[in-house]
């Protein structure tokens, strides 16, 4: 896939348009094919390098997500299928 991946913190000059692997997923998870994507302040602290806020790099910024969903792992949704169907996500990474 292509993503705007931040290589490392500091300025903007690191966030890098680039080829990545795809994502693997795994039990409960499912996976969206992002159509549009939403950047704010958080997205800035985590390529600025916020104290307390540690990030494991490189990082694909992008909190705010709508699109389709892709793939379902077994199991997440009790068996029901939601391929095609269209998702509004807006996680807080742990």
């Amino acid at each position: 896939m292509k993503a705007a991946v931040i290589e490392k913190q500091g300025g903007i000059e690191n966030i890098v348009y680039r080829d990545f692997p795809d994502p693997k997923i795994g039990p409960g998870d499912l996976m969206i094919r992002v159509k549009a994507c939403g950047l704010n302040y958080f997205d800035v602290f985590v390529r600025r390098g916020m104290p307390g806020l540690p990030v494991p790099m490189p990082w694909i910024s992008g909190g705010d997500v709508a699109g389709e969903v892709a793939a379902v792992a077994a199991m997440s949704l009790a068996g029901k299928s939601a391929t095609g169907a269209w998702s509004i996500l807006s996680p807080m990474r742990a």
